[in-house]
């Protein structure tokens, strides 16, 4: 079975686990529908992000992340944090995909990647592992610690998987 961030193998969403933050309430909102959660904000305001504490670990060593989404026009993000191994020490590297950048910038722990997201609905898989060792030399990726996605899209299906998967191979409620 594939570890499924906010969705179960029924066709309905499921945002347990997550937790909703948002800077000003009134210029946000999350909409969940049948078959999407829709969120909608000014700016980056507002982030949904699972595991819901930040004490908890998705710890998942899958490398693949998928995600349907739709853009809406707007800027918006999908943050990564990964747990990576560092000259035998794990350390914690962000990963920062998003469409409000046009260059790649990379710091010691964090990476901001551009991505141009189609009109329409979205399948991205990032190799996290991949990612990980073309951002940094130095780090191997060895689990997935966090996910948090901001506003402004439409959301409808994100998972993990331990390779690229075509919708064939999935359970029909992930499929596109």
């Amino acid at each position: 079975m594939l570890p499924l961030l906010p969705h179960s193998f029924d066709s309905q969403i499921d945002l347990a686990g997550w937790s909703q933050m948002c800077i000003n309430p009134e210029n946000c909102s999350v909409n969940v529908f049948d078959e999407f959660v829709e969120l909608l904000a000014l700016k980056d305001e507002l982030r949904l992000t699972f595991p819901e504490s930040e004490t908890q670990s998705i710890a998942s060593p899958l490398p693949i992340l998928n995600l349907y989404l739709e853009h809406i026009l707007r800027f918006f993000s999908i943050q990564i944090i990964v747990q990576a191994k560092v000259n035998n020490k794990f350390e914690d590297k962000l990963l920062h995909f998003t469409n409000h950048s046009t260059t790649v910038r990379i710091l010691p722990n964090e990476a901001v990647v551009p991505i141009v997201p189609i009109e329409g609905w979205n399948r991205l898989c990032i190799d996290l592992a991949h990612t990980t060792q073309r951002l940094w030399t130095d780090a191997k990726f060895d689990s997935v610690v966090s996910v948090t996605v901001t506003a402004n899209c439409r959301l409808k299906r994100i998972f993990l998987s331990d390779r690229q998967r075509k919708n064939e191979e999935l359970p029909p409620s992930l499929h596109r």
